[in-house]
């Protein structure tokens, strides 16, 4: 088709009304309507998977790219940036815009494409994965911002997930984060391994059974307002800010336990939904999630924070709330043991920040720097 042929398409597609355009398209044949679908899949700000590596054997998650800067012709790597959506949830996880992707995606892929890299979004579902594996292996570099816990609330194994990526690093394809820092750096019972520090807080525990969280919770939750969190993850759910209604704290860390009537507000980081429970509902709850035990929940998570035990990355992190942090909070990036920026979270809402940690480590040659 010419260039003056097209213009003439243009021009009559423009002025015809949707209902014209449907009939227009019921009156094509079956071959014509795919030609039509295909030219649409590839054409714009819209097409699948923008760049230069075929990522037609995976399935299209995202609704649009809008906000993604032009691949360059001839890049200089070619890189994905993956992610997960987890289909059981509004917009795909309390991380994600309503196109499908994280809020911070995009502009990752900006910033690798304005570096004169190609940086493509792909979305993992585990009903694909030697599909998906397979295409990574394409790509020079990865970007991975898949969330943990959202592999496995999507109905796949985050152990399946993290051997392959693996592998590919093995391969020379670089991965970042790796699945093995994310172990190491991004449980939150490294938390645990500065409470005796000057920057941490003793009463700062981590808990591996049923046993172990529901005595230690008891005596942490009587001596001041906790924060409790799941294994890992940065979007604030089964992340809980919990008071004692009473109020009734004791004065020494250990002096009392609660009892399993004790009566709980708790706010929840992901939404900031609010909550009352009984100290042994939310035992129960994180233990064995919704049940006739642990009440009726309004969490969009399903508890059970503990599950699979320690090697499948069942743990539970009891921290000492702290109340300035409505007052903001300091963020120390280091490269090693370099310390080469300290930005300044801004003052915001009640809890603001509350359920991040107060030290974010972002370590680029891994094995320098002690926590």
């Amino acid at each position: 088709m010419g260039s003056g042929a097209s213009k003439g398409l243009a021009a009559a597609t423009s002025a015809a009304s949707p209902e014209e355009l449907k009939k227009a398209l019921e009156a094509m044949s079956e071959e014509d309507r795919k030609k039509v679908g295909e030219a649409l899949k590839s054409s714009g700000g819209n097409k699948a998977f923008p760049g230069p590596v075929d990522c037609s054997s995976v399935t299209v998650i995202a609704k649009d790219y809008n906000g993604l800067n032009e691949q360059p012709a001839e890049p200089k790597f070619k890189g994905a940036l993956c992610q997960i959506y987890v289909r059981s949830q509004p917009y795909g996880g309390s991380d994600k815009s309503s196109n499908g992707h994280r809020y911070d995606s995009i502009p990752f892929a900006n910033g690798m494409i304005s570096a004169g890299m190609s940086c493509q979004l792909i979305h993992y579902t585990h009903e694909e994965h030697d599909k998906f594996f397979d295409l990574c292996k394409k790509f020079d570099f990865l970007i991975v911002r898949c969330n943990p816990g959202q592999i496995k609330a999507d109905g796949g194994d985050q152990g399946k997930f993290d051997n392959p990526m693996r592998e590919v690093r093995k391969a020379g394809i670089q991965a970042w984060p790796s699945p093995d820092v994310m172990e190491k750096m991004g449980a939150k019972d490294a938390l645990c391994k500065v409470a005796t520090m000057n920057c941490g807080l003793e009463d700062t525990l981590a808990y591996y059974s049923e046993e172990d969280f529901g005595a230690g919770f008891k005596k942490t939750m009587a001596f001041q307002p906790r924060v409790i969190k799941q294994n890992r993850g940065s979007s604030g759910e089964g992340i809980w800010i919990i008071k004692l209604k009473a109020g009734n704290y004791c004065a020494t860390f250990g002096e009392r336990s609660c009892e399993n009537d004790e009566v709980l507000t708790l706010m929840e980081a992901n939404d900031n939904h609010e909550e009352e429970h009984t100290v042994g509902e939310f035992i129960e709850f994180c233990v064995n999630g919704c049940n006739d035990k642990s009440g009726t929940w309004t969490s969009k998570g399903v508890g059970k924070y503990l599950e699979g035990g320690k090697a499948a990355g069942g743990q539970i992190v009891d921290q000492r709330f702290c109340p300035r942090i409505v007052e903001g909070e300091l963020r120390y990036n280091q490269i090693g043991d370099a310390v080469v920026g300290i930005p300044q979270e801004a003052k915001g809402g009640r809890y603001l920040g509350s359920w991040r940690h107060w030290l974010h480590l972002h370590l680029l040659r891994p094995g320098r720097a002690q926590v």
